[in-house]
């Protein structure tokens, strides 16, 4: 058997590595709607992200919600006789996202989800600095997005996803500059196997897309394609349940990134989560100097990783899930030196609903 999980999992790599290959030339700085699915799929768990895993999932409904910190983090570099000196601080906004999913199983045909997701970043404003309605956030995100799954053999089953992206970025080159839209589709699809009673596996390959429409060339505007190899062990000694789920992401230019966690789960009522991650990507951020006051732009690595806890309570149709886990810090190359001042972590909030039938 374990010879058998042992080739699986290596088809799984080879497949998701070549696909990384055909697709390392989208890899750089994300648009903040690139940045957006990734938070997506590492909140909570990103082993729950694969299409194909609602191939088995009876009708639900489900509400998430995550609040981002204020940030303020701080560059240091040495100066002539190697000490090192703050020379800039990015001071990022809080925000948050809001999301609901409803998935719904139709007999012979398969389930269906909608995926309707809401990011947003600065204080919300009615009016701008000239007296004009705007009604807005300074920085938002939206996902309108569209799930297929079915069985295609007794353990093994397909998941499409695709999604409607909407993007409003700010820019530092022009006086009261209000925003700018982009618009652009991301596509994912997986497979999700059942091996046996304990152990399932699944492959994602995410963020399929041209990118998306700004006018402005200095905007990136390209989604790099993420491929996740997953998989999770089960075990039952009642009235105790142990599981313990991987998801990994074959994608090597950032450093080794994955998602390992562990869960303990007492007669299907209450369970604790314990895990640990590590994600990173390349963001365009703003800054500005310390000694001048000046603003500038800047790219850099970006990471989140450390100790996230989870604590699950379900009640009759309900299920109540709150999450802790790190949040993304700047990790700057070369010479540098970042301190995070404040907004290191954050939480996240699940409400989901589901049939008994």
């Amino acid at each position: 058997m374990w010879c058998k999980i042992a080739c699986q999992y290596s088809l799984l790599f080879i497949f998701g590595s070549v696909c990384w290959s055909q697709s390392a030339k989208l890899v750089g700085p994300q648009p903040i709607s690139g940045q957006f699915l990734r938070r997506l799929t590492q909140n909570e768990s990103p082993f729950h992200e694969n299409p194909a895993l609602i191939a088995t999932s009876r009708s639900q409904l489900q509400l998430s919600a995550g609040r981002y910190p204020h940030q303020i983090s701080r560059l240091s570099q040495p100066n002539d006789d190697g000490r090192l000196l703050e020379t800039r601080e990015y001071n990022l906004p809080p925000g948050g996202y809001e999301r609901l999913l409803i998935v719904k199983p139709f007999k012979n045909v398969g389930v269906i989800g909608l995926d309707l997701a809401f990011e947003h970043f600065g204080p919300y404003s009615r009016m701008d600095n000239q007296g004009q309605a705007i009604s807005a956030f300074p920085q938002s995100n939206h996902a309108l997005g569209v799930r297929y799954a079915k069985r295609i053999a007794p353990n093994l089953a397909f998941g499409i996803d695709a999604k409607w992206l909407r993007s409003k970025e700010v820019s530092m080159e022009e006086p009261n500059y209000k925003g700018q839209l982009g618009h652009g589709y991301a596509y994912s699809f997986g497979f999700h196997q059942i091996i046996n009673s304990r152990i399932d596996s699944g492959l994602t390959i995410g963020n399929l897309s041209n990118g998306l429409s700004f006018d402005n060339p200095n905007i990136p505007r390209h989604l790099e394609t993420r491929i996740l190899v997953s998989g999770r062990y089960q075990i039952e000694v009642a009235p105790i349940t142990l599981s313990a789920e991987i998801t990994h992401q074959p994608q090597f230019n950032l450093g080794l990134q994955f998602d390992l966690t562990g869960e303990i789960a007492y007669r299907d009522r209450v369970a604790l989560r314990l895990g640990y991650l590590r994600w990173a990507e390349t963001q365009q951020r703003k800054f500005h100097y310390l000694v001048n006051g000046r603003a500038g732009n800047e790219q850099n690595m970006w990471h989140m990783e450390g100790v996230k806890l989870s604590l699950i309570w379900n009640i009759w149709k309900a299920q109540l899930t709150v999450n802790y886990q790190p949040y993304f810090q700047l990790n700057p190359l070369n010479r540098y030196h970042s301190t995070a001042l404040k907004g290191q972590n954050f939480p996240t909030f699940s409400l989901r609903f589901r049939a008994t039938k």
